[in-house]
Order: C-alpha cells, then structure tokens, then sequence
C-alpha cells in the first residue's frame, strides 16, 4: 500500500532509544519531584521528633516542666485542642495513632481558601507515666516574602533543567549515532546498487562496521557464484549447440534426398513430422548458439507478416490436438507488419504455442493480437497436473531467458486449467 512507509535502520533505532530516553527523562524527573517533597517532609517530622524527644527526658525528670511553645510549634496533653479556622474546627475528627505524622494542607480542609496558605504537622507520642503528647507544627506560607519562596521554584527548575539537558545529550548522542550508522548503510546500499558481477575484481570499500562488512562479503561471494554458474552455463550451451549441428545438418541432407525420392503416400505424415522437428532443432541451435556468444550483439531484425508467422505457426502444431476435443480461437488479423529479430520472435512464439497445443486435450486455445502484445492462453477441462513439464520446444524456461537477454517483457501466469503468456513486442 502507499500509506505504509518503510524505515531505515537508523532512523527504527533512533526512534526506539529516544523513545526510553524520554521515558527515562519522565520517569527519574517525577522521581526527583517525589524525593524533593519527601525530603520536605522528612524535615518537619525530624524536626517534630526532636523536640517530643526533648520534652519527654525533661518530663521524666521533671512532670512540672512547662510545655515547649513557639510561633510555629505547640505541644499539648491528653487531647488535640481546637483549632479554628474560618468558623470551623480543623481538628474535631482527627484521629492519630501513637508515633504517626500527620500532614494538614490548608486548601483540602477550608474550602476556597485564598488568605490563608498553611500546612499543619501532626506528632502524636506517649510519655513515660502513658499520657498522650501532641506535637502540632504550623508551617503559615503568608509569613514569607516572595523572594524567600523563589527557592523552592528554582529547586524545582533545578530538577527540570537536569531532566531537558539530559533529554538535549540523548538526543546529541542519538543524532551522532543515526549519522553515523545512516552514512554507512547508505554506502552499503549505493555499493550492493553499483556491484555487478564486471565489477567485482574491484576493491571492497570498508563500511566501518563488522555487520555491513559481512553483508557485502556475503553479496560479493554470491555474485562470484553467480558469474560462475553463467561462464558454465554459457560454455555448456555453446557446445552443446555447436554438438547439435552436425546432425541437424545430417537430417535435413537426408530429407532432400527423400524428398527427391518416390516414396509411400502413407510415410509422408512420417516424413513432415521430421521435417517439422528438424526445422524446431534448427531454430533451437540458432538460439543457443546466441545466447552462449559472449558479445551482446542483438540478432537481425527483418520485416515480419505477424498475421502469416502466427498462422504458420498453429498450422505446423495442429498435428499436436488431432482427435482432441480442442477448439483453437484467433484474433490477430489487424497485426501490422513489423520490424523485428525474426529468428528469437519464432522461437518464443513457436514455443509459447507449441506448450498451449501440447498440453490441451479438452477445452481451448486462444491466440490473439492486441496493441503490441501477443496472448496465447489455452484451457483444458482435464487439468493436467505438472503445468511447467518442458516441452519439445526450448521450455518456458528458456524462453524467459531469451525474452530475458532481449529485454522483452513476457509475463507468463498459471491457473486452474491453463497457462497464460502475454508477450509484449519489442517498440522498433
């Protein structure tokens, strides 16, 4: 599809890090946040339990020494007193358990509270005789100037900072690294573009990174395989053409000599059929000996009757559906004359036409014409079973490798019942 997109290496991993990056950024600020405010808080009851501890020695020692009293921190017995605020006892329902803190936030317990900005802490411990000691501490923000709180807004954009610049050296890191690992993968994909099999007695260039390294000497050792599977297959076709002349040349002497001849009327089926396979042979040699020539000069073009070579064509293969249940359609009248190499076209068409009549036994063929492409589709209702069975002929195979060295295009697609090849002619 157009929408999905593919990513590079790189920028996948890029994307991945910084993703646990910022996590981790998130993560250890809240962190800092909480550690900040518990630090806060570890403060005032310190403070509280140091001065409960106090009294309580001075208590055991004495049970008329005066309660500690001060601005900000009040003790008292037995019983919390009562504190009100705005018409209302904050203090009436609280329950605290012996060596529990208890923090009171202004605004949760007086609604709409917009003077009065305080925060209570609550002490509860029991004396040596087992009386209750309530230890309350009052923390009035309203006391304090304004540049005397700015410290805690810059401890708290203190711990922001540390979080945007370790964010800010991730994302350095990650630039460097995406630079880095991207320039590299881009050389290996421009050089696994470029390489080709006349190149690689070239020198390999060194991509940096042991992986890359190893991907292009993979490339490299299969392309070396490659060229040599092709310098054997090159080699084994020209012998094998030039093995195949001498009796092609032996067979068609010997069919002159036949012809000449006054022979049975009964043997001249005979005789056309090896005549037939004799010519198939001939155009078969021509080919391989082609395709197995090291130059890449192209094959002689001539003007070419496509309406009399296709006709010509299923005439010499009707022999192949005789007493077969086979209905052969045409629609090539309109195919103009054309300038083409004569001797590939014929194979590849004598071969494509050569399967669908073989290979048919009930049902139909269809060889037609349309804007520059010829179609030869065949049907059969008894479904053969091996549809890519080689023929008499070079094979399909073999034909995509001629198309192939040609540069035609020739898409070839199997079905339920038949085989379809649509061959695009070359544009002279």
């Amino acid at each position: 599809m157009m929408f999905l997109r593919k990513f590079s290496v790189s920028s996948k991993l890029t994307s991945y890090f910084f993703g646990i990056a910022l996590l981790t950024v998130l993560v250890y600020t809240e962190l800092l946040v909480q550690f900040f405010e518990n630090g806060i808080e570890s403060s005032a009851e310190l403070r509280l339990l140091t001065e409960t501890h106090s009294f309580s020695n001075a208590y055991q020692k004495d049970k008329t020494a005066p309660l500690p009293s001060s601005y900000m921190m009040k003790f008292y017995f037995d019983e919390l007193p009562k504190l009100i605020i705005e018409q209302s006892d904050i203090l009436k329902d609280v329950n605290i358990d012996v060596g529990d803190f208890l923090f009171i936030m202004g605004d949760e317990v007086v609604p709409k509270l917009l003077k009065d900005e305080f925060v209570l802490v609550l002490h509860h411990a029991k004396l040596y005789d087992g009386r209750s000691l309530y230890a309350i501490a009052k923390y009035d923000f309203n006391l304090l100037a304004e540049h005397e709180t700015e410290r805690w807004d810059e401890d708290f954009l203190f711990i922001l900072y540390i979080g945007v610049g370790y964010l800010v050296l991730i994302l350095i890191a990650l630039w460097f690294y995406s630079y880095r690992v991207g320039k590299k993968s881009a050389a290996l994909v421009d050089w696994a573009e470029q390489i080709s099999t006349e190149k690689l007695d070239s020198e390999r260039p060194d991509f940096r990174f042991d992986e890359y390294n190893r991907v292009a000497t993979c490339l490299e050792q299969s392309l070396k395989r490659n060229a040599a599977l092709m310098k054997r297959e090159k080699k084994f076709l020209s012998h094998a053409s030039h093995e195949l002349r001498t009796p092609i040349a032996i067979i068609r002497a010997n069919m002159e000599i036949l012809e000449r001849m006054d022979i049975p009327e009964s043997a001249l089926g005979s005789l056309s059929r090896v005549e037939r396979a004799n010519t198939n042979m001939q155009l078969i040699t021509e080919t391989l000996l082609w395709l197995g020539r090291k130059n890449d000069t192209a094959p002689a073009e001539y003007q070419v009757n496509l309406p009399h070579l296709l006709k010509q064509l299923i005439d010499d293969h009707t022999y192949l559906i005789q007493g077969e249940s086979v209905e052969v359609i045409h629609d090539y009248d309109t195919a103009p004359d054309e300038i083409l190499p004569a001797t590939p076209l014929m194979i590849v068409l004598n071969n494509l036409i050569r399967n669908a009549f073989q290979y048919t036994h009930k049902g139909w063929i269809k060889v037609t014409y349309q804007s520059g492409t010829i179609i030869v589709e065949n049907y059969d209702m008894d479904l053969v079973n091996d549809r890519e069975v080689v023929s008499f002929g070079l094979g399909l195979e073999l034909t995509q490798k001629v198309c192939s060295r040609l540069n035609w295009n020739l898409d070839i697609n199997y079905s339920d019942g038949g085989v379809k090849a649509v061959l695009q002619l070359p544009v002279s």
